[in-house]
């Protein structure tokens, strides 16, 4: 089960990256079909969901086997544990990255500006 979820994850991050390249990301050039250029808003929002997907399954990933280890140990049947707690966390991690992450960035941004702003007084 782990190997398929490892397949899995590798060719979907070979499609998501695959598919960077064909829309525009990066130095790749965009797709000739005629029409305009993605916008800058859509690449925006593909580049959002993208993001959310690489995070949302790194951090499942490292978090799940981590409480797995801890709680578990590292005993008979801790790959088929871990792997399953990876699928429920990623499940639910996805969306939650999906509508959290754009709310996190304005409160950082918000921090930031708080934290340098120019009206700042001296300590």
């Amino acid at each position: 089960m782990l190997t398929k979820m490892l397949q899995l994850m590798i060719g979907s991050s070979v499609f998501f990256l695959r598919c960077g390249r064909l829309i525009g990301f990066g130095t790749a050039p965009y797709i000739k079909t005629g029409k305009k250029s993605m916008s800058s808003y859509k690449q925006t929002r593909v580049r959002q969901f993208v993001f959310a997907f690489y995070m949302s399954g790194i951090m499942s990933l490292l978090m799940s086997g981590i409480i797995t280890l801890i709680n578990t140990g590292l005993t008979d049947g801790f790959f088929h544990r871990w792997s399953a707690a990876f699928a429920v966390a990623w499940a639910v991690a996805f969306p939650l990255v999906s509508f959290i992450a754009p709310m996190a960035g304005k409160m950082a941004d918000w921090t930031m500006a708080r934290l340098f702003s120019k009206e700042r007084r001296p300590d």
